[in-house]
């Protein structure tokens, strides 16, 4: 929120909290996506999530790896760089991360449909991976952002001259 005189709100955010938020972002958003896929497919039924979910955990780790994988890709490659965005604009409300996110979602899905050149799978993936997107976002904003420091102009002053 912008002070009296406009300047933009600045927040203390280390970089170790930025590399957690990375790590935890990626591996938590693969296991928000097998929770969420058999209910979007199949309906209100918990066996089929409980049954995707133990099939990953004992024997498919390496689809896990690769989901964990293809979440950190984007969230590299596009999310830091918007990160980067907000955080030099003083964007920090959870609004912004989530059309972000969204928006990373939907570029991620068009490089994947240029990369395998699917086009018109495109159309059936792309509000899934927007809804991702803004699920990691989320999650990035709960990990890196809520709670984090408040800087005032006071402070930030003293911190440049001490």
């Amino acid at each position: 929120m912008p002070g009296q005189f406009g300047e933009r709100e600045q927040r203390l955010i280390p970089v170790r909290r930025v590399v957690a938020g990375v790590l935890l972002t990626s591996l938590l958003l693969p296991l928000v996506f097998v929770m969420a896929v058999p209910i979007l497919l199949f309906g209100n039924s918990m066996g089929h999530t409980g049954e995707l979910l133990a099939y990953l955990l004992l024997g498919g780790l390496t689809i896990l790896g690769y989901m964990v994988l293809a979440t950190l890709a984007p969230i590299v490659v596009f999310g830091l760089p918007l990160y980067a965005l907000y955080r030099r604009k003083g964007w920090y409300r959870v609004g912004h991360y989530l059309v972000g996110g969204a928006i990373v979602g939907l570029a991620y899905a068009f490089a994947l449909g240029a990369w395998y050149a699917e086009w018109r799978t495109i159309g059936f993936s792309f509000m899934p991976a927007m809804m991702l997107g803004a699920v990691a976002a989320f999650i990035f904003w709960l990990i890196v952002v809520w709670r984090s420091p408040r800087v005032t102009p006071v402070e930030e002053i003293s911190r440049i001259f001490a």
